[in-house]
């Protein structure tokens, strides 16, 4: 990747949060959209595979900060279920609704799939 290309990202991402701030409105992270979007890709680009693994880094991150709080897998779900469980839920909805951030989207499945008892 060139410095141009980071350049340009770090511009859009910079310019898009401002524009956030300055109406007054909460920007997420990761939006519904992005995660579906970006683990839903077919092509093996290097933009492409980073973008797998980072939004698989961030549904495991919630799934963790979350696990017994929120919700209760402990010994009966495995990590790839909680992927596709969760992944699979998402794609129920419309876009509209996955416009909101993902970690709460996350949460929501998770707590519905696997209650704490």
């Amino acid at each position: 990747m060139s410095v141009f290309s980071i350049r340009n990202k770090f511009v859009f991402v910079f310019l898009s949060a401002t524009v956030g701030i300055a109406n007054g409105t909460a920007v997420p992270r990761v939006d519904g959209v992005r995660l579906l979007d970006s683990m839903s890709r077919a092509d093996n680009s290097p933009y492409a595979n980073a973008e797998r693994h980072v939004m698989t880094g961030y549904l495991a991150g919630v799934a963790d900060s979350t696990e017994g709080k929120d919700w209760c897998g402990t010994g009966r779900v495995k990590s790839g279920e909680i992927d596709s469980e969760v992944l699979g839920e998402l794609r129920k909805l419309p876009r509209d609704a996955l416009k909101v951030g993902a970690a709460g989207l996350i949460v929501n499945v998770l707590r519905q799939k696997y209650p704490c008892r």
